[in-house]
């Protein structure tokens, strides 16, 4: 869902000139949905605290004021987010007692589709859904077989199984874990750590997709950077040594003050910087510092 909000151009009173007006396109960020719902527990569509929520959203500040959403842009996906809630509700009891296919990720979906002879045609998951589901009601009692196991698209992801998982079972494989680092950080690292150039993908769901082919090529047996495995040949930075940290395109001076046998450092940042440490940086992102003064 999108929207738009209006803001004037600065004008000069003396000119007497008139306001020109821009629109300005608004787009949700990673991690507003997410936070809104999270204020929607025991709330319907009609009780939810939409002006709230707005602001709780402002005050945040992972995003700026005009990445932030209105009263009504919050109102309106919380309309949408119900909406979906009571058709999932509706679906599901409609399908009780059959089979379903939610969760389970495109690839594995469309192979179905194939199996069964169908046209899967550019449909997307819940096209293929729909076929699927057709398909069930009209050979109910003669239903064929799945193409491949399906129930190794939810599992939990193993060396055996972890080749399967979709991109949405994936990540909540690699997020089931706890950490004390935003996720986009996280990512960012692995991907670096991995050797995989990002480009122009600085989102967590774009390096999710870089990662998900990363470990697919190699079966799902790939050594993450927050590991404890080992890496041989002598680690590049020691404790003590003065490097540089990539940070949003910045490189910023810290001490190491831990070193990882898989080649990461833990480092310290010098003050009166507000964070004090970072955790697991990968070779990619650091390097020796180049003033010895800091």
């Amino acid at each position: 869902m999108t929207g738009g909000f209006v803001r004037p151009d600065p004008v000069c009173p003396s000119q007497g000139m008139a306001i020109r007006e821009r629109t300005f396109k608004f787009e949700w960020k990673d991690g507003m949905k997410e936070l809104i719902q999270g204020y929607l527990t025991n709330h319907t569509a009609a009780s939810a605290p939409c002006e709230h929520i707005a602001d709780k959203l402002t005050l945040d500040g992972r995003w700026s004021d005009l990445d932030c959403p209105s009263k009504t842009q919050v109102k309106n996906y919380v309309q949408s987010y119900f909406t979906r809630k009571k058709q999932d509700a509706e679906h599901a009891l409609s399908r009780e007692g059959k089979r379903t296919y939610k969760g389970f990720s495109l690839p594995w979906l469309k192979a179905e589709v194939v199996h069964r002879g169908l046209e899967v045609g550019r449909k997307k998951a819940a096209g293929c859904i729909k076929l699927l589901e057709q398909h069930d009601d009209e050979n109910e009692g003669s239903l064929v077989k799945f193409h491949a196991d399906p129930e190794t698209e939810s599992a939990a992801a193993t060396s055996t199984n972890k080749l399967h998982l979709g991109v949405t079972a994936f990540r909540k494989s690699i997020e089931s874990r706890t950490t004390s680092i935003p996720w986009l950080e996280w990512y960012r690292k692995e991907c670096s750590y991995q050797n995989i150039p990002t480009g122009r993908r600085v989102r967590e769901k774009g390096m999710v997709k870089l990662l998900h082919a990363h470990y697919l090529e190699r079966d799902g047996d790939v050594k993450r950077h927050d590991g404890d495995h080992t890496v041989g040949g002598e680690p590049v930075h020691n404790v003590g040594d003065k490097v540089e940290v990539l940070w949003k395109g910045r490189w910023y001076h810290a001490k190491v003050i831990r070193c990882y046998p898989n080649h990461t450092w833990d480092v310290e940042y010098p003050p009166p910087s507000d964070q004090v440490f970072c955790k697991r940086i990968p070779s990619a992102l650091i390097k020796v510092s180049d003033d010895i003064a800091h």
